[in-house]
């Protein structure tokens, strides 16, 4: 409140402040605190342009406030505005970039989340997909890939229309390397 929006450093404060908020929501459990995050990082997102290299965090940020109040509540409006704000991080991370493989990841993340309590097979298809994206990232942690690749396991344990031989191989093949 005492930063004016136009200050350089406002948006690093709103994302600290934000996350703050949602770590002690996860601590406390008061959904007032998860309500104070997600205002704090809108506002984050709104006072960044998509050219400038923070707007993807920010996106990120968001969306996984989101899924905490999804968590929480089980407003399937929240996984689903959470899935969109998190493919607009990915599609702002340029290629390369060591955030990319990150941001697929939590999509993917998001995506699982909303085929376990939806059950539409196309969530899991897509969350394969994206997962294998983090595998196929090269600046990708080897950790990240590796869990990756457990998810792509989980998807096609859960739901058979991905159980495809060849997508568990490509996921293992891609880890070893």
């Amino acid at each position: 409140e005492l930063i004016p929006d136009g200050h350089p450093s406002k948006v690093m404060h709103l994302l600290s402040l934000g996350t703050t908020l949602e770590d002690r929501f996860n601590c406390a459990g008061e959904l007032g605190d998860l309500e104070d995050a997600l205002a704090s990082l809108r506002h984050a997102v709104n006072l960044t342009p998509d050219h400038h290299s923070i707007k993807a965090q920010c996106l990120n940020n968001l969306a996984f406030a989101l899924r905490s109040r999804f968590k929480a509540t089980t407003d399937l409006g929240d996984i689903k505005n959470a899935i969109t704000i998190q493919r607009q991080a990915v599609d702002l991370t340029p290629d390369g970039d060591l955030a990319k493989a990150r941001h697929l990841n939590n999509l993917g993340i998001l995506l699982q989340i909303r085929f376990e309590h939806v059950g539409e097979s196309q969530d899991a298809d897509k969350a394969m997909t994206t997962f294998l994206g983090v595998i196929n990232e090269p600046m990708a942690d080897p950790s990240m890939k590796l869990t990756a690749a457990l998810r792509i396991v989980q998807l096609c344990e859960s739901n058979q229309a991905t159980n495809n031989p060849t997508n568990l191989s490509q996921a293992y093949q891609r880890v070893v390397e």
